[in-house]
């Protein structure tokens, strides 16, 4: 059967409208919000969406004004939109705050003022943990994380030499490793969660230390590394001495005296 062309209806606008002409919608606005441009602070567009429910499913229609409809403002809720107080653009639709450049640089000030508080309340590492510890991470590092002074300070020699950086990090962060693990009783609780009631007490400690250790051998198995996670339990003093033997005034001192011979 041919598609047919569906029958095109007016919906007047006027009737409705009469109805809410002697209404009022009264809204009490804060410091900076405003009403939203896009519906007048009515919370309602003409949109036109093209999906709509036939036969049971979601299909596209073929008709442009097929789903012509009054539908709820995308750049809004409840017809109020937040200005940014720093550039004065409009914040987007779901956003706490604006993504423009002031914003950003006062997010990174206030990060920083909040590392350099848990840096100030952190006990330095022992050395025992140290020397346990095989990752450390730093936010002067791309992909924060290291195992090796020597390529923090590569890294932070073309820092130094790019941007100027003044002023030294005193700290860097221990980590903790997380080996790859599947928990073979949260497995046995979602598999037993829509059988019959107490069917997972019926599984005995035995089989589930028998899952377990089948599970702990797979995992080792498939070759899935350590992951290392902040830890802001310690911080570890870098040891700026080697950096210094490394390249300090009196290394590269010595680097060009041997470059002349």
């Amino acid at each position: 059967m041919e598609n047919m062309k569906p029958r095109h209806i007016v919906l007047p606008l006027k009737p409705f409208l009469e109805e809410l002409i002697d209404r009022k919608i009264e809204k009490d606005l804060d410091d900076g919000e405003e009403l939203c441009p896009t519906c007048g602070g009515f919370s309602l567009t003409i949109r036109d969406n093209p999906y709509f429910k036939r036969e049971g499913q979601y299909q596209m229609s073929q008709f442009k004004n097929e789903q012509l409809v009054l539908m709820s403002c995308p750049d809004c809720y409840n017809g109020v939109v937040n200005r940014c107080k720093l550039c004065g653009e409009i914040i987007r639709r779901g956003w706490l705050k604006h993504d423009c450049e002031k914003q950003q640089a006062l997010d990174r000030e206030e990060e920083a003022h909040k590392e350099a508080e848990r840096l100030a309340q952190a006990p330095v590492a022992p050395p025992e943990v140290v020397k346990d510890c095989h990752v450390f991470f730093s936010d002067y590092y791309s992909g924060g994380f290291f195992d090796d002074w020597l390529d923090f300070f590569e890294e932070w020699h073309e820092l130094e030499n790019d941007k100027g950086y003044e002023r030294r990090p005193e700290y860097v962060w221990t980590t903790t490793p997380e080996e790859f693990h599947i928990d073979a009783r949260d497995i046995c609780e979602n598999a037993t969660e829509q059988l019959y009631e107490d069917a997972y007490d019926d599984i005995s400690d035995k089989d589930l230390e028998r899952l377990q250790s089948l599970l702990d051998d797979w995992c080792n198995s498939t070759g899935v590394g350590t992951t290392y996670n902040i830890s802001h339990k310690y911080k570890v003093r870098i040891p700026w001495a080697e950096y210094d033997k490394m390249y300090g005034k009196e290394a590269l001192q010595d680097a060009h005296q041997e470059a002349d011979h």
